[in-house]
């Protein structure tokens, strides 16, 4: 599985090496928040908030159709809400991920759509139970992920847009806790993205 992780992070890293014969490149920042949950917690809604940001570069295919790639710093996970069960194990699930999305974008007018998918590292993680204890060091969970993305961007000036994305998981973590004799969980990103981005030209 690691294998598999290392090679779609290394063809995502490759498609930057066609942009070469592109005729025009286009680079900007993001910056917003996510709104996350994870599937295999037993907590439920979109109610972990966390920032994301990063760096965007895209090469012109066509008048119209775009390759784009983005380095971002993200912030995913899970919070308990008054509506979840009381015998969920977790209290709350902080991930710090650096993600690498790569997609085809379309754009028309004002707006831009994106398709794709991202690579996902996990940098660290917190955990909390349900009593709020800090837990974390009892878990160690998988690092790589692949995910789907779907978004869109509303340029309301020609360098300033609004960008509203849906991330899914394709790919579980493992997640082993220590304090349950070795018991493995298996958790699945989603989030929502609000953004503005900045582009350079």
């Amino acid at each position: 599985m690691k294998i598999f992780h290392l090679l779609v992070f290394l063809l995502l890293f490759q498609v930057p090496a066609h942009w070469a014969q592109a005729q025009r490149f286009q680079a900007g920042l993001s910056a917003g928040f996510n709104l996350a949950q994870i599937d295999g917690d037993d907590l439920a809604g979109f109610n972990k908030p966390g920032l994301v940001g990063g760096l965007r570069v895209a090469a012109e295919l066509s008048e119209r159709w775009q390759l784009g790639m983005e380095l971002l710093f993200s912030q995913q996970g899970a919070a308990r809400s008054t509506k979840d069960p009381l015998g969920a194990p977790y209290d709350r699930i902080h991930l710090n991920v650096v993600e690498v999305p790569a997609m085809l974008l379309f754009s028309e007018w004002k707006l831009q759509l994106a398709a794709g998918l991202s690579y996902s590292y996990l940098i660290n993680h917190r955990i909390r139970d349900l009593a709020g204890a800090d837990v974390s060091n009892n878990f160690t969970i998988d690092n790589g992920s692949v995910n789907l993305l779907l978004g869109g961007t509303y340029f309301f000036q020609p360098q300033w847009g609004l960008d509203v994305r849906w991330t899914r998981g394709l790919m579980v973590r493992d997640v082993r806790s220590s304090m349950a004799g070795g018991q493995v969980d298996q958790f699945l990103s989603y989030f929502l993205t609000l953004r503005l981005i900045y582009l350079f030209n």
